[in-house]
């Protein structure tokens, strides 16, 4: 067996560089696995590279496929090297078709169960697998006695201009502009329907004949309406509890000048490990999910694991995973101007949110941290490898 090469590159606010350096820590010191970090955005990338593969290479792992562009010989460096190369997403795959089609020797990980069914559906090559997201712990001083939980409820996420968010349909033509007002209207307030479902069933019931090609196109108009029901969620949310006058701490960017309520308290965003310290000093962490349908967030994890009551948006995943009000408090589309008084309710009572953030922890830390995750990528990557073998016997 060879060692694990994890390739470091971009990201906001530094989510996905800390993502790698924790599971690189899980795969070596937990699990006892040699690992090797390539940092893409080093000066010295290609000496770093050299010197990663330079030994027997068991596998390789990127976040949303960055890495996986590198070439040798003017060939993909992975079917080259024969090494797979697991590519984590975190988003849906729309936004990374491109770099999806780099790698044959490529497995693809989802957080999301629909967005596998959705590779599945564009008849994308690559082995698929399910891998929720894991979550992450701030290592510093640790806030355990919950009288020093200063903030109420916290929010990290900056301000997402749904009118903006909606330019790009209102050029299409007609027609196509209005199949995707109803996948919005189908989707928008629903609990754990997803865009895909939605488009679907409208082409099923409207009994339109569309091949392989044209569904394809379909699927990648979607992401303007992705972005559209993200935003308008995210607003919406907000603009609630500002109303209910429940304070709230935000950290991100644009909400000065959309929300000027006293009870919001606005704040520059911040990189990832601040706003891990932040959840060990929050009572309730909150989270607008990225319009995933039957998946998960790092939010919600991270938020458990720093001892803060998790709410998030209710969807297939989390119901499944979690007992809403005993681990975690899912609030529902569709009823969505009760959250502030269930908020408040707990809030009044701060036992309640101590024995739902402690089995919220005790969950988290048996099923949702890196080492969780990087088991299953050694599971996967074994199935992977055992069926390659043989379809080559």
């Amino acid at each position: 067996m060879g060692r694990i090469v994890l390739l470091k590159g971009q990201s906001q606010y530094d989510v996905l560089r800390i993502f790698i350096d924790q599971l690189g820590a899980a795969f070596s010191q937990q699990l006892g696995k040699e690992v090797y970090i390539v940092d893409l955005l080093s000066p010295n990338m290609n000496d770093e590279l050299n010197k990663a593969f330079s030994q027997p290479c068991e596998f390789a792992v990127a976040f949303n496929a960055m890495g996986g562009a590198i070439n040798l010989d003017n060939q993909n460096m992975y079917d080259v090297l024969d090494i797979p190369f697991v590519a984590v997403l975190v988003d849906h795959p729309l936004y990374h078709e491109e770099r999806l089609g780099l790698v044959k020797n490529m497995i693809v990980t989802c957080v999301d169960r629909d967005h596998v069914n959705y590779l599945k559906q564009v008849k994308h090559q690559a082995t698929k697998a399910f891998l929720p997201h894991g979550g992450s712990k701030w290592i510093g001083d640790n806030d355990s006695d919950e009288s020093n939980r200063k903030i109420n409820v916290l929010f990290g996420g900056s301000y997402l201009n749904s009118n903006h968010a909606y330019e790009p349909i209102k050029d299409l033509p007609n027609y196509i502009k209005r199949i995707l007002d109803e996948v919005i209207e189908a989707t928008l307030w629903q609990n754990g329907i997803s865009m895909e479902d939605s488009l679907n069933k409208l082409i099923e019931n409207r009994d339109i004949y569309v091949d392989d090609e044209l569904s394809y196109k379909l699927n990648l108009l979607l992401r303007p309406v992705d972005q559209f029901i993200r935003a308008r969620r995210r607003e919406k949310v907000i603009e609630v509890l500002a109303k209910s006058g429940i304070e709230v701490d935000i950290y991100g960017n644009g909400w000065e000048d959309i929300y000027r309520a006293s009870s919001l308290r606005i704040h520059q965003p911040v990189d990832f490990l601040s706003m891990l310290k932040l959840m060990n000093k929050s009572k309730i962490v909150l989270n607008i999910g990225p319009n995933f349908a039957n998946g998960s967030h790092e939010r919600v994890f991270s938020a458990m694991l720093n001892g803060a009551m998790a709410v998030a948006d209710n969807n297939q995943y989390f119901a499944s995973a979690f007992e809403s009000e005993e681990e975690i408090l899912l609030f529902d589309w569709r009823d969505l101007d009760i959250l502030p008084d269930k908020i408040a309710d707990y809030l009044s009572k701060p036992d309640q949110i101590s024995a739902i953030a402690n089995k919220g922890r005790k969950k988290a830390e048996t099923k949702h941290t890196w080492r969780n995750r990087a088991e299953k990528i050694i599971e996967i990557v074994e199935v992977y490898t055992m069926k390659k073998k043989i379809s080559m016997s």
